[in-house]
């Protein structure tokens, strides 16, 4: 079992090298320390576990479950928390123009003499929501079209 542990650490340091860019860019340094930090506690936990390194677990790590299970949930909640936050702003706007489109075009169209409507601002706000979008699709996209070499 304890070597299972060692193999499995190997490969984690392989991947670091080959897949997860060890040689830090930009402002990913503050990522790569947390990152970095993350992974050797949670293989010092691993190999104390397997190998009863501290002789004070008895079968057990609530350390190793937190680093392997419980934060790597709470993280993925948190991005698809914020993701979905960010969604919704950006339909807002779209939003906004199906309200000018079909709650006020008749109005506005009074107002300005049949000159406007509202499916010109319907128009405008379904742009800047398309618009919104896309950008957040760029931001969250921008980096994973790389070049890799496989």
């Amino acid at each position: 079992m304890s070597l299972l542990f060692v193999i499995f650490t190997i490969i984690l340091l392989l991947q670091l090298f080959t897949i997860g860019s060890i040689v830090p860019r930009g402002d990913s340094r503050m990522f790569m320390v947390w990152t970095s930090a993350l992974h050797l506690g949670t293989t010092f936990l691993s190999l104390d576990l397997a190998m009863d390194i501290t002789e004070s677990h008895h079968g057990h790590s609530p350390g190793l479950f937190f680093l392997t299970t419980v934060f790597p949930a709470a993280a993925a909640l948190l991005y698809m928390i914020l993701v979905i936050i960010l969604a919704v702003i950006a339909l807002m706007s779209f939003a906004v123009g199906q309200i000018l489109l079909f709650g006020a075009s008749s109005k506005i169209a009074e107002t300005a003499r049949s000159r406007v409507s509202g499916s010109v601002f319907s128009t405008i706000f379904d742009l800047l929501s398309m618009a919104l979008l896309y950008k957040f699709w760029h931001s969250i996209t921008d980096d994973s079209w790389g070049d890799y070499a496989f």
